[in-house]
């Protein structure tokens, strides 16, 4: 899965996720900014990642690392979401590739949502960039279930999309040690079940 690459996006690649679980491991005191020494092992251990992947980040630390894991995932989910529906024949066909794709991201990227689980409140005003995003892509999905299924209003197609991001993002605890394609297997069909309840 790629993502464009520029001031507030960061490339999603196997390199990427050796990224997030270095912010991750810089996150865990509080707001401070990463040392001198943390960013040397960083940049060290996986210097053409972070040259390749990093170079456009805007200076400003953590905070700034952060914002742009965040808001560009969520950009790439938005704008990707929306084209999957646009390319779909159907409602159904657009319901199964939204699924898809979203697995995509949850099951190459879990640590990404470590990190939003765990510093999304500490973002500070981008934050509402973010959520504001996440919500738009919400809303993409319940477009699609609301168009599949005309039988649920817009707050019963909401919760239903809500549900299903819930078991497709636990992820980074369900699929610890799970066979990749059995757990898409498994997580598709359980979220068509919880769409269509």
């Amino acid at each position: 899965m790629t993502l464009p690459t520029n001031r507030r996006h960061l490339v999603l690649a196997p390199a990427a996720a050796l990224i997030a679980l270095a912010f991750a491991a810089l996150t865990d005191g509080a707001h401070a900014q990463p040392t001198a020494e943390q960013q040397s092992v960083i940049r060290s251990n996986c210097r053409s990642d972070f040259m390749s992947k990093c170079s456009g980040v805007t200076p400003g630390g953590k905070d700034a690392i952060l914002a742009d894991l965040l808001l560009g995932i969520s950009e790439h989910l938005l704008a990707g979401g929306r084209a999957q529906v646009s390319a779909a024949a159907d409602a159904d066909r657009a319901l199964s590739a939204l699924v898809s794709f979203h697995l995509d991201f949850t099951l190459t990227a879990p640590d990404l949502i470590r990190v939003q689980d765990r510093d999304l409140a500490n973002l500070g005003g981008e934050a509402r960039r973010v959520r504001r995003l996440q919500r738009a892509y919400v809303e993409v999905w319940r477009g699609a279930l609301q168009e599949a299924r005309g039988d649920l209003d817009d707050r019963a197609a909401r919760a239903r999309v809500q549900a299903v991001f819930g078991l497709l993002n636990s992820t980074p605890h369900s699929a610890v040690g799970s066979d990749p394609d059995a757990m898409r297997e498994m997580l598709s069909a359980m979220a068509a079940a919880a769409l269509a309840a």
